[in-house]
């Protein structure tokens, strides 16, 4: 008789061993909790750059050349450019609806620059008027990545380098390994969503605070 092999037993029948259940990756508890989805820690979100666009690991910092950040730097103010004329034009008549990116320019330049070949989610806050607290419960759109067995990744969406990065990494990812991988850039607008007048109703004056406390994209 192996003793070793007996207390191995006795250990795992005792439960001081992980749980082995197929699509579980659980340790046990003697504790009778239910999971609360406002009682636990969100996915936490990514960044390069503090509010004041410093870079605040340098390990992080993508060490693109000037010339490329001066490049993204123009992508981002001509798209608010455009922003502004093909949304004034709606209000004028001239065209029938128009959508917004006013806050979401890093979100856009910084994956497209790291050559985006992933699932990208743009969360804002808002699906043309309606909060994000009144279309779903639980934490965003990141936390149903691994529910489907996808790498997943939450960034600040305003964070033109963590975009850049999370979205290079991503793009490694499916290109070597041949899997998906989802990114949740995590926005605010500081303006109305679209030319619909009621878009902004609901979001407007919790876009110009946003916008006042320093959420715009930083480059």
């Amino acid at each position: 008789m192996d003793p070793q092999g007996s207390n191995q037993a006795l250990s795992s029948n005792l439960g001081e061993e992980q749980p082995n259940f197929p699509g579980s990756r659980s340790k046990w508890t003697e504790k009778l909790d239910f999971v609360q989805p406002d009682l636990y820690d969100g996915i936490p979100v990514y960044r390069v750059m503090d509010r004041k666009g410093q870079v605040i690991d340098p390990a992080s910092d993508p060490n693109l050349s000037e010339d490329i950040v001066i490049k993204m730097y123009k992508r981002m103010t001509l798209l608010n450019t455009m922003d502004r004329i093909l949304y004034e034009s709606q209000r004028q008549g001239r065209i029938s609806f128009y959508m917004t990116n006013y806050g979401e320019e890093g979100t856009h330049i910084g994956s497209a620059a790291a050559l985006n070949d992933e699932d990208i989610v743009r969360n804002n806050g808002y699906a043309i008027s309606t909060p994000t607290s009144e279309q779903y419960r639980g934490d965003g759109v990141a936390a149903r990545g691994p529910a489907y067995g996808i790498a997943t990744i939450r960034v600040d969406g305003n964070d033109v380098f963590a975009v850049y990065n999370a979205t290079k990494a991503a793009r490694h990812i499916t290109v070597n390994e041949n899997r998906p991988v989802l990114i949740e850039a995590m926005t605010y607008r500081y303006w109305w969503g679209c030319s619909n007048g009621w878009c902004g109703r609901r979001s407007l004056a919790g876009g110009r605070a946003c916008c006042l406390s320093g959420r715009k994209p930083k480059v």
